[in-house]
């Protein structure tokens, strides 16, 4: 028996609105893939994560911006400050990557992923590093009394800076200085000539944990670590916040003492950002070393630097 002609007028109308409906779905399909997770969705990671990672691992995310709400919603238990606020990613035997939007970790693109799980919007993949360099000697982990004295050297009169392990705590807020630690060494009568340990902003306003080391006006600052047992090579990073200085300003060198030998020195210059530096210890390696670092201003101002021994 034919169609009524109402039946077939319904089926033609299907048959026209198919075409439609394939391109909404098609369209919803990439407005949830593009959009951005939800907070609750970022919470809910905290079970999958729990079980990909290890002590010890670092914890990405991909793209760096959405790096805030991840440690909003996860909290210290995976974010641990020097482990954000790291230097580079070299020293990492693992990694686990929360990849939102399909975006990837540039600086661990070349590590080999061992496993890969999806939850949610998001893509876990767990990172193994093919050429991990491991320090023998941390100095960010050593600025307290019993492992570095520093001075201020000058016209033939060398002033110790003396310790305080509870100063006031001082942050200048947004657009203002960085923030000064409780525990640091007094090199002089403002509150931001001394040595000790913060986290500045590069060059891509990602966190560094670093040594501030004022370099003062006139003569030398004088950063002497004891005992430290060195490798084959002192390597880290020289700058400053990027955000305060980038306009550029008076250069700051930083020389590098193994034993009393000097083994090499960089200038730094705020344009520049953080760069990287790396000086050959190998005649040194083994062995139980002082190591020292001068840090000579072309006038009074604020510089930090990371170094290591590996």
């Amino acid at each position: 028996m034919a169609d009524s002609p109402p039946l077939m007028a319904d089926r033609r109308l299907f048959l026209l609105l198919l075409p439609a409906l394939g391109v909404v779905e098609l369209a919803a399909h990439q407005f949830y893939a593009s959009r951005a997770p939800e907070p609750a969705e970022w919470q809910a990671l905290s079970a999958p994560i729990s079980k990909l990672i290890e002590a010890e691992d670092l914890l990405l995310v991909a793209p760096e911006w959405a790096s805030p709400m991840a440690r909003r919603a996860l909290g210290d238990r995976f974010f641990d400050v020097a482990a954000v606020a790291r230097a580079d990613e070299t020293s990492f035997r693992r990694a686990v990557e929360i990849s939102a939007l399909g975006e990837r970790t540039e600086a661990t693109r070349a590590w080999r992923v061992t496993s890969e799980v999806e939850s949610g919007p998001f893509t876990l993949r767990v990172l193994e590093n093919p050429a991990v360099v491991s320090p023998s000697y941390r100095f960010l982990d050593h600025v307290t009394p019993e492992s570095l004295s520093v001075s201020l050297a000058g016209d033939g009169v060398d002033t110790p800076c003396a310790f305080d392990p509870r100063a006031r705590v001082h942050t200048g807020g947004l657009h203002g200085q960085l923030a000064f630690p409780a525990q640091r060494f007094r090199c002089g009568a403002r509150q931001n000539e001394f040595v000790g340990v913060t986290i500045a902003d590069d060059q891509d306003y990602r966190p560094r944990r670093c040594i501030w080391a004022h370099a003062p006006a006139a003569g030398v600052l004088r950063l002497e670590f004891h005992d430290v047992p060195v490798g084959r090579r002192v390597r880290g990073y020289t700058g400053s916040s990027f955000f305060l200085t980038r306009d550029g300003g008076p250069s700051v060198e930083l020389s590098v003492y193994v034993g009393g030998e000097r083994i090499g020195s960089q200038r730094q210059r705020d344009e520049r950002g953080f760069s990287a530096y790396s000086f050959d210890t190998r005649q040194f390696a083994g062995t139980i070393q002082t190591v020292r670092f001068e840090v000579r201003g072309e006038a009074s101002r604020e510089f930090c630097f990371t170094a290591e021994s590996t």
